[in-house]
């Protein structure tokens, strides 16, 4: 598969925005939304992401570091894995705002699930169906509170773990 030049470009100024020395830094994506990278805003975050799409919405992404307890500014109404760095977005659109939650670099996958698994059932949620996908070892989980959704989905791989949680 060949690879779009202008995401390379993007992804190779992402990657230069983010590790340069400066604490506050603007990228202009492929379709020209610009974006402002803020390097350790508070304590806990190791970046804090905005991109804004004119009257259409806007995505923040908040990168977590790991940590013991959930940090100031987590969102309280989503699970938490103690030291396991992961990422929030809330993309806001016209009528309504969504959270997705990831979380990368875990150990144990099935202890990291169990534990999204039961804080999402003590908050109400019911559990719905597992459901495997296709290529394996990915899998997703669903649950449901009232007319709300809730999906889980595992990815995993040789050196590589994610999980990612997103309400609908």
């Amino acid at each position: 598969m060949a690879i779009d030049p202008q995401q390379a470009a993007f992804a190779a100024a992402m990657k230069a925005a983010i590790e340069s020395g400066d604490d506050e830094v603007s990228v202009t994506t492929p379709d020209g939304t610009p974006m402002r990278i803020i390097k350790s805003p508070e304590p806990g975050v190791r970046a804090r992401i905005e991109a804004t799409s004119g009257d259409s919405g806007s995505v923040v992404s908040i990168l977590w570091e790991p940590a013991d307890t959930r940090p100031p500014g987590y969102p309280e109404d989503l699970p938490f894995i103690p030291n396991v760095p992961g990422s929030t977005s809330t993309i806001t659109g016209q009528k309504r705002s969504r959270t997705q939650v990831q979380w990368f670099g875990i150990e144990d996958l099935d202890a990291a699930v169990e534990r999204l698994v039961a804080e999402s059932l003590a908050d109400g949620w019911e559990h719905t169906r597992i459901q495997p996908s296709t290529p394996a070892p990915t899998r997703m989980i669903t649950l449901e509170r009232g007319s709300e959704g809730r999906t889980i989905t595992v990815v995993a791989g040789t050196g590589f773990a994610m999980i990612s949680l997103s309400d609908s």
